[in-house]
Order: C-alpha cells, then structure tokens, then sequence
C-alpha cells in the first residue's frame, strides 16, 4: 500500500505541474503574446521541450 501511495503523489506531482504548464500557455495565447511565449521557448527550453509545448499549444487553440 505504501508503494501504491508514493506512486500515486509522484503522478499528481506530474499532472499537477503539467496542468499548471498548460494553464501558463492558456493565459499567454489568450493575452496575444505568442512572440513572447516564441520568446521563452527559443532562450529558456530545450528544443524537444519546445516541440511538445508546440504541439500542446497547437491543441489548445
């Protein structure tokens, strides 16, 4: 049962972090700042990283 437990919080952590991810690009495409997220991606994010938010941003529009 511990085990089942330890896995279950690492995969909350996960989708918690991956939701509050997609929230941030939510806000950034809904206030028109698509250069800047450009912006973040092209400085900040490796570019797979940047490919897949890509692909998640191209999911929310």
């Amino acid at each position: 049962m511990k085990l089942l437990k330890i896995g279950l919080l690492i995969v909350d952590k996960k989708a918690v972090l991956i939701y509050i991810l997609s929230r941030f690009l939510i806000m950034l495409i809904r206030l028109e700042k698509v250069g800047f997220a450009e912006f973040l991606m092209r400085t900040l994010i490796q570019k797979d990283t940047s490919r897949f938010i890509i692909q998640v941003k191209g999911i929310f529009i």
